[in-house]
């Protein structure tokens, strides 16, 4: 029986010793498997990193952009009202010149009527000065032509 215990005894330590080393080779590729998913998922999780802070900086960039369109959209709504009042400002202004030179222009021409009829009235009265001078004229030479018949 001796001999069978240590037949025995040395059939346990092989399989023993078989598993674990069976154990070893199944574990040790197990964790090989388990570090190459680890190291493929820290890969994949570095280029996602670097995926964030790319998409990152281009959401800053673009809320910077929106926030400086959005200012130059406030000055340029300023800057239009601005304009736009001013604009019917000088409109108004325009409008007011433009009924007041009407007006005045209105008047002038009532004043041009006006002095027209008194030119042509007084031309009238030159033209009639003028005849009776020229009739005067004609009996002063007349009365001269007499006074020399007279004296002659």
């Amino acid at each position: 029986m001796d001999k069978n215990v240590n037949a025995y005894l040395l059939g346990m330590i092989i399989l023993v010793v078989a598993s674990i080393v069976g154990g070893t080779l199944y574990y040790g590729s197990r964790f090989s498997n388990v570090t190459g998913d680890y190291n493929a998922l820290i890969s994949r999780i570095e280029s996602l990193q670097t995926e964030l802070l790319r998409s990152q900086s281009e959401y800053n960039y673009t809320i910077q952009s929106l926030s400086q369109t959005s200012e130059e959209k406030e000055n340029l709504k300023k800057v239009y009202t601005v304009t736009t009042s001013e604009l019917k400002d000088t409109a108004e202004d325009l409008n007011e010149t433009l009924r007041t030179a009407r007006q005045e222009l209105s008047g002038l021409k009532e004043v041009l009527a006006d002095v027209q009829q008194e030119l042509s009235s007084v031309k009238s009265q030159l033209n009639n000065v003028r005849d009776d001078l020229n009739e005067c004229k004609d009996d002063y030479n007349s009365c001269q032509d007499d006074l020399a018949a007279c004296q002659g």
